[in-house]
């Protein structure tokens, strides 16, 4: 694996952004430690989206400290609320969520295949934890990688790393 590109937020941030992302790779991978900002949402979404065009099917299977869901998305433009990754600003202070995703064939002209995991709130009552598989049905090479949370802004702090393979 070779670094392509490390992020570190020195103030918050609405997006994190990985553009320009060469083709010269069969596999990304993209880890993360995230916290955002909001204090009325004390379990944020993850968001990531390869590119503005693509046509993703996700299935997903989500945790809490009581609950399981599980589920299927289908024809979204980006992947939808990945629980599990993000810490929020209830959570205690200075601790971040972590995020996985591994993204094969981005770089082809055949279907993207995508499995992402995460973790957030571990030491609350109530823990986050998300695991997700994708594709993406049209063939058009991606790349850029575009990640957003559904309240607030990423905080500073927050570290996130692409490599290729």
């Amino acid at each position: 694996m070779e670094l392509i590109q490390s992020i570190s937020l020195s103030s918050s941030a609405s997006t994190i952004l990985f553009s320009s992302i060469p083709n010269t790779y069969s596999q990304l991978y993209l880890y993360a430690s995230l916290r955002n900002d909001s204090t009325t949402s004390s379990s944020p979404a993850l968001r990531v989206a390869l590119s503005s065009t693509a046509n993703y099917d996700l299935g997903y299977r989500e945790t809490g400290s009581s609950s399981v869901n599980e589920g299927n998305y289908s024809s979204k433009v980006n992947w939808q609320d990945m629980y599990g990754g993000v810490i929020s600003e209830q959570k205690p202070s200075n601790s971040f969520g972590a995020f996985y995703m591994s993204i094969h064939n981005y770089a082809q002209s055949v279907p993207t295949t995508m499995v992402a995991q995460g973790t957030s709130n571990a030491s609350e009552s109530n823990p986050n934890a998300g695991v997700y598989g994708g594709i993406i049905r049209n063939t058009d090479v991606q790349s850029s990688i575009n990640m957003i949370v559904d309240y607030g802004n990423f905080k500073a702090g927050c570290l996130v790393a692409l490599y290729g393979a």
